[in-house]
């Protein structure tokens, strides 16, 4: 029988009200999180900035 693996996604601060790039508005999101495998090693910070006004995602 397949083993299924299940990465947990863990959101370690979010910043709102933030200056988006692309269109200027005071309304994006930043989101810091990383993702830890289920043997419990995790992979370094990510983010991911989200506006809700031009609905852009930027994953530097």
């Amino acid at each position: 029988m397949p083993t299924v693996a299940r990465p947990r996604v863990v959101v370690l601060s979010v910043d709102g009200d933030i200056w988006c790039d692309v269109c200027g508005a005071l309304c994006a999101t930043t989101i810091a999180y990383l993702i830890e495998e289920p043997d419990g090693v995790a992979h370094g910070v990510h983010r991911l900035t989200y506006c809700d006004a031009c609905e852009v995602r930027d994953v530097p």
